[in-house]
């Protein structure tokens, strides 16, 4: 008798479901109505992926993804996709053992008369498989680099605001000094015109002063005819 033996390549491949008309509809399989859970979950991402259902670990069904999942207006997460899924899926039952040859210290005949093992109950559709914690572990991970995309282009923004603050303070400072340096340039020039014209008024007043008293110093009296008075100072008219 030929044993079934269990080799690494049956065990790890994905166990084949019967899925529901809606969902064999919904992916347009025609009659194939087996498909592996694995599969299920790719194409409906797929799907998600491609009419930009995806909103971080978030997802906003279209009609048909309504109407497949029967969500109504519920919110639909990676998390809690599989359990909508779940009702278009129907798991097989688990594979017999193989019957044990007569040889074997552990067959069990007739005479024994032992109480029949009971019925392995075939997996939940609510079971949780490896590859339902993929999807949460996708979004997380694509939340994660949103949130540093967006924390290192708000510090871009900042940095750039905080350069173009600066230059423009120095700008303004730099503007302001030589404001300063003008009117404190003009006030300069405007005192030291002032100062001059009042030297040059002054000189001039002194140098007409001077000439005045010389021209009445050389002047002839016109009363006695002698220098050094006017006829409105002569002294003999004094007398």
């Amino acid at each position: 008798m030929t044993e079934q033996v269990e080799t690494r390549e049956t065990r790890d491949r994905p166990m084949t479901c019967v899925i529901s008309n809606e969902l064999a509809e919904f992916f347009n399989n025609g009659n194939k109505t087996t498909m592996s859970r694995v599969e299920v979950t790719r194409r409906i991402d797929k799907y998600i992926e491609e009419h930009g259902l995806r909103f971080y670990s978030n997802i906003n069904p279209d009609e048909k993804l309504k109407n497949l999942l029967k969500c109504g207006d519920n919110e639909v997460t990676f998390s809690n996709l599989q359990s909508y899924i779940a009702p278009h899926i129907v798991l097989p039952p688990p594979p017999s053992a193989p019957p044990l040859s007569p040889e074997s210290v552990y067959a069990v005949f007739p005479e024994d008369e032992l109480p029949e093992p009971p019925i392995p109950q075939s997996p939940s559709i609510y079971t949780v498989f490896p590859e339902d914690e993929i999807i949460p572990q996708v979004v997380e991970l694509a939340k994660a680099k949103a949130e540093a995309e967006a924390k290192a282009k708000a510090e871009a923004q900042k940095a750039k605001a905080e350069a173009e603050a600066k230059a423009k303070a120095e700008a303004q400072k730099a503007k302001a000094h030589a404001h300063a340096e003008e009117a404190k340039a003009k006030a300069e020039a405007q005192k030291a015109k002032a100062e001059a014209e009042a030297k040059a008024k002054a000189e001039a007043q002194k140098a007409k002063a001077e000439a005045e008293a010389k021209a009445k110093a050389e002047r002839n009296c016109f009363n006695c005819g002698k220098p050094g008075h006017s006829k409105i100072d002569c002294p003999s008219l004094a007398t």
